[in-house]
């Protein structure tokens, strides 16, 4: 079941890039061919492909002015939050994509109704303490944030700030979306939900695994945006380095004499994305937060090197 709905998402991505103008066989292979999806998928119990599957229909539903769709959109993205919740983290983009007059009070809102899922959380009210958040909730070796526990040896108690402080650092990138994301076409809007799951991922998972990276992956493809696109397929490549030595840590330990050889390796992880993203970033405007790369072109010398070039 993995894999086929593995198959769907790149189906499903192929199709929406296409009527977004894009070149739907690479944003269909970067999902569909990738390594690390292919290697997790097929072979393997997850249920995120099929959560992916649901959340791209789902977003290609709610880009169409008609609120029938709209409507299709929200049903699609009901049946993505109940295979997994993951997606409903970008869905306040949405709202300020259909309603951008209210940006600012949307992101309040959202904002608040997180603030208020973390209080419940630590609180211990609700479902929340009897295992609805699975990893969600934990603190694994691939994450940076386990850095953090080791070096300041936390407690139970410490985990659980420190679970919540990756969420309310969420909710902050969130609001910043929200408010100055340029959402104007559906393309803004595609890229705007892959920016708030690939930083999600990247920054605000302390329980991320490898396979979570298909929540970000087919919205990033998507995105027409270089430095997301490059970051996202770096990060499913480099996302092999801590299976590795997961797997193989005893003889790095005792063979090659390297110590904390996952901590290290997930570090290099999340160096190389950020280094790959920063290569496909140089050079062009920053997922439009400011003015676009065409409107920064089509300044005073720009149109005189045109008329000049005319002349000639």
């Amino acid at each position: 079941m993995g894999g086929i709905f593995l198959t769907l998402t790149a189906l499903a991505a192929g199709l929406l890039a296409r009527r977004l103008g894009q070149n739907a066989a690479l944003v269909a292979g970067i999902v569909g061919l990738n390594p690390m999806m292919t290697w997790q998928f097929p072979g393997d119990g997850h249920n995120d492909a099929m959560m992916a599957f649901f959340g791209v229909v789902a977003l290609g539903l709610v880009i169409e002015p008609g609120w029938r769709l709209r409507g299709a959109g929200v049903v699609a993205g009901l049946a993505s939050a109940a295979c997994k919740y993951a997606l409903v983290l970008a869905s306040p983009v949405v709202a300020a994509y259909w309603w951008p007059r209210y940006r600012y009070p949307l992101a309040f809102l959202a904002a608040a109704g997180g603030g208020l899922v973390l209080m419940l959380y630590v609180l211990g009210i609700g479902p929340v303490q009897n295992g609805a958040l699975g990893p969600a909730g934990a603190i694994i070796q691939t994450s940076p944030w386990r850095w953090l526990q080791l070096w300041f040896d936390t407690g139970s108690q410490g985990n659980d700030r420190l679970v919540v402080a990756s969420y309310m650092l969420y909710l902050f990138i969130l609001g910043f979306i929200m408010i100055y994301h340029r959402l104007e076409t559906k393309t803004d809007l595609v890229a705007a939900v892959g920016v708030a799951m690939t930083f999600f991922l990247y920054f605000c998972s302390p329980g991320y695994h490898p396979w979570y990276i298909v929540w970000c992956l087919p919205f990033a493809a998507l995105s027409n945006s270089r430095w997301l696109m490059v970051g996202a397929v770096a990060f499913t490549l480099t996302a092999f380095l801590p299976i590795l030595a997961l797997n193989w840590q005893i003889t790095l330990g005792d063979a090659w004499h390297i110590g904390n050889p996952v901590e290290w390796s997930t570090a290099l992880m999340w160096l190389a994305t950020a280094a790959a993203a920063y290569v496909g970033w140089r050079g062009r405007d920053w997922t439009h937060l400011g003015r676009s790369a065409s409107t920064k072109a089509a300044g005073p010398k720009f149109a005189a090197r045109q008329r000049k070039r005319a002349g000639a």
